[in-house]
């Protein structure tokens, strides 16, 4: 058996709060962690949603039911989660979430844009945020909030 691989179009989706205009000063990419979504985790950020600041927030790309087939039958709890990684094939997920926050940050940073941003992760999403900070993406500020650098993180490449 041979493993191969193939490239092509995908698309995602990914919640924000706020416009980016000539007012905004500050625009925020919130990161989630493990098991969650964005369209809920970005709401527990609506107290910096104003005029002057957006919040964008990514979802991960692999999503699951939180529950087993059993548990779900049971209860009629049907939620699904997000990941952005695991360790099966985790070089290809990781490249692919690092393609899909650069596609996002093209699409909605604009040009020149005189701002700051602030990179926010959470558990899992503390890795994430990290590894997109190292690919030279413009940011000035990295939080992470329950979570940690991967432990493959290049802080050589980094400074």
């Amino acid at each position: 058996m041979i493993e191969k691989e193939i490239n092509f179009n995908f698309s995602a989706r990914y919640y924000k709060s706020g416009e980016i205009t000539n007012d905004t000063k500050h625009v925020w990419f919130v990161i989630h962690g493990y098991g969650q979504l964005a369209k809920y985790f970005l709401p527990k950020f609506s107290a910096l949603i104003n005029r002057e600041t957006c919040v964008i927030a990514p979802e991960g790309l692999s999503r699951f039911y939180l529950d087993d087939i059993t548990s779900r039958t049971q209860s009629g709890n049907n939620r699904v989660g997000a990941t952005w990684m695991t360790r099966e094939n985790r070089l290809i997920d990781i490249q692919n979430y690092l393609d899909y926050l650069h596609t996002i940050f093209k699409k909605e940073i604009p040009q020149g844009y005189n701002g700051k941003i602030t990179f926010f992760g959470f558990s899992q999403g503390a890795a994430t945020v990290s590894r997109w900070a190292l690919t030279g993406i413009p940011f000035h500020r990295l939080i992470l909030w329950a979570g940690i650098f991967p432990p493959d993180m290049d802080f050589k490449r980094g400074k």
